[in-house]
């Protein structure tokens, strides 16, 4: 899953999910991005990297 998809599969709105993606890409952020895809996907009680199994 692209973490745009990640975002949307927690719940986020398709519109928040792409500006949050370009504001953590435009920091050069890899490691927070992951982080914050990480603690939203917890939040929602979504696998990890938005696996589904």
């Amino acid at each position: 899953m692209t973490p745009v998809e990640r975002l949307i599969a927690a719940g986020i709105r398709p519109d928040c999910a792409r500006e949050t993606i370009m504001w953590f890409r435009a920091q050069g952020d890899d490691y927070g991005l992951e982080k914050y895809l990480n603690e939203v996907e917890a939040r929602k009680g979504v696998p990890a990297n938005g696996r589904i199994s």
